[in-house]
């Protein structure tokens, strides 16, 4: 098999060892979720890919949403919703 055709039916993975590397970073940290470093991380990065100033991770669409809704602090009237499958 050609290692290098993309199949969509089946995940393309990555290492094993980098993604337990990664994993096992966030265990040690004990820190999931609510802005810890890998939340950080992956809003800068998200941002930089978009070329805009700031990303904003929500766990989903509705959460999104809601907080686009209820905060008229956010200047900007479009709202972009980036999913990672």
């Amino acid at each position: 098999m050609d290692k290098s055709v993309l199949h969509v039916g089946r995940p393309n993975m990555g290492s094993r060892e980098s993604f337990l590397v990664r994993v096992n970073d966030i265990l040690d940290r004990r820190w999931l979720s609510n802005n810890g470093p890998v939340v950080q991380e992956f809003e800068k990065r998200v941002a930089e890919t978009l070329g805009v100033k700031h990303a904003l991770a929500m766990c989903n669409a509705t959460a999104a949403m809601d907080e686009r809704l209820n905060q008229d602090r956010l200047e900007n009237t479009m709202a972009f919703r980036v999913s990672i499958c």
